[in-house]
């Protein structure tokens, strides 16, 4: 199945728009072992050649798919 690219672009920036650099956000646990957990953006995210879209955040190792990232309301203000 082809990647519908335009669509991930939209929710790529319309993640960017939410969380710029710098934004606190809450990282969603992948597995029961984990705990969610709240962390900083230290990129923009990335739309990766697999459609996955991806961000990297300040004391993590790697980057994160943006299914597991929210923004914090009211982090901007």
């Amino acid at each position: 199945m082809p990647l519908d690219i335009p669509a991930l672009r939209a929710r790529r920036d319309e993640f960017n728009a939410a969380c710029p650099p710098g934004s606190q956000v809450f990282i969603l646990a992948r597995n029961t072992g984990n705990r969610d957990s709240i962390a900083t953006t230290r990129s923009t995210a990335a739309l990766m050649g697999s459609g996955e879209i991806l961000v990297w955040l300040e004391g993590k190792t790697g980057a994160v798919n943006i299914d597991r990232v929210q923004p914090i309301k009211g982090d901007t203000e």
